[in-house]
C-alpha cells in the first residue's frame, strides 16, 4: 500500500514533458491522462 500526500501549490509551477516541477518536491515525472488547462491548485503524490 503506497502513502499519499497532498499539498497546496504555489502558482510556481512548470510543466515539460511529462515531468512538472513542485515546489517542495523539484522534477517529478507523472503520467498526463488529460491536457491541462488553467490553474493547479493542488497535489497528491503517491
Amino acid at each position: 500500500m503506497h502513502k499519499a500526500f497532498s499539498y497546496r501549490l504555489r502558482p510556481t509551477i512548470e510543466i515539460d514533458g511529462n515531468k512538472i516541477k513542485l515546489p517542495k518536491l523539484g522534477w517529478v515525472k507523472f503520467v498526463p491522462s488529460r491536457a491541462i488547462s488553467g490553474r493547479i491548485l493542488s497535489a497528491t503524490i503517491l
